[in-house]
């Protein structure tokens, strides 16, 4: 970036080893939401959604694993993008102490305050050219998924991206609320396995029982059936509209541990950590998804979502995401 002619001012602040939707650090406080101080600005890469979104910069880096790109920049209204899994080099973004491997899953990307400087900061990331978007845009065929079986979604984003799909399909796109042949329970069992593995680098799950070899390779074969189920899907669909996140940006969590942790949803408190299944739909295939704004909630705050696509197929999950937006506003 620097190369390119960026102007780097500073570090963000994150969650401690990257692990949370918020962006609390026992060394640098907490960051507080830029249009609400009582609520979070969403996490890991928090810091830098509230950063982009005040004002202070035009352009910001993050990492995503878990949604710590795509959550902070629908919390805070931004553009963020999850590359495709290897796209970018993730040299020195590595566990402290560690240099080895790429962390399995895990991506680093941009965000940013509009589409066209996302693309820009990706294109000078990526170590290989992308290809161009490919979709005709004029007629592009949609999927809409706003279920899943494992976590629920606030009206308000449901709602959101029903219109999004209602102007998308006025103006000529071919739009489905079918629900995509993938067994989307099992996808997020695993990934949650595959996750818990790569974040404690093999320690115990919350049962107590360490990962095998065999488990790992049973985990690795799962995500390669996934990874050709949903490159079968999109040779019916162009791009897949889903939320980022169930929730939009809550209130401050002191519970340090997840599994204490609730949401409300609608009024009624829901687990916490169910709310990983909308990150892992494209962490676990590897596949690239771009944040969106597309609206606002009942209190005036935003409502982002996620716009996935094909492996490689970088630049059309943000000329998606785009039309979307744009389709928010008319």
């Amino acid at each position: 970036m620097k190369t390119a002619g960026a102007v780097i001012l500073g570090k963000t602040n994150v969650p401690v080893r990257l692990s949370d939707w918020q962006a609390d650090n026992p060394i640098y406080g907490r960051t507080n939401h830029p249009l609400d101080t009582t609520l979070t600005p969403g996490g890991s890469s928090g810091g830098g959604a509230a950063a982009l979104a005040s004002g202070m910069v035009p352009l910001e880096l993050g990492s995503d694993i878990g949604g710590s790109i795509r959550v902070p920049a629908a919390f805070c209204g931004v553009w963020g993008h999850k590359p495709t899994y290897g796209v970018l080099s993730d040299i020195g973004h590595r566990v402290p102490g560690t240099d080895g491997a790429s962390a399995v899953l895990g991506v680093i990307g941009p965000l940013a305050r509009d589409p066209e400087d996302l693309a820009v900061a990706l294109d000078i990331l990526a170590d290989l050219p992308l290809p161009r978007p490919s979709i005709d845009l004029a007629r592009p065929r949609i999927l809409l998924l706003t279920a899943h079986p494992a976590a629920r979604v606030d009206a308000s984003i449901v709602s959101a991206i029903e219109q999004v799909g209602e102007t998308l399909g006025r103006a000529g796109a071919i739009v489905s609320h079918a629900a995509p042949p993938i067994d989307l329970a099992a996808q997020h069992a695993d990934y949650m396995r595959m996750l818990g593995i790569a974040m404690t680098r093999g320690g115990p799950a919350r049962d107590g029982k360490v990962a095998t070899l065999s488990h790992w390779f049973d985990l690795l074969d799962s995500q390669a059936r996934l990874q050709r189920a949903w490159s079968a899907l999109f040779e019916q669909v162009d791009a897949v509209i889903a939320p980022a996140s169930g929730v939009n940006a809550f209130a401050h969590i002191a519970e340090r541990n997840v599994a204490r942790r609730t949401l409300s949803i609608d009024g009624e408190d829901t687990p916490f950590g169910v709310q990983f299944a909308w990150a892992g739909l494209a962490t676990f295939p590897n596949l690239p998804a771009t944040s969106v704004p597309v609206g606002t909630d009942p209190r005036g705050l935003p409502i982002g979502v996620q716009v996935i696509t094909n492996r490689y197929r970088d630049h059309d999950a943000i000329a998606v995401a785009a039309l979307a937006h744009r389709s928010s506003r008319s």
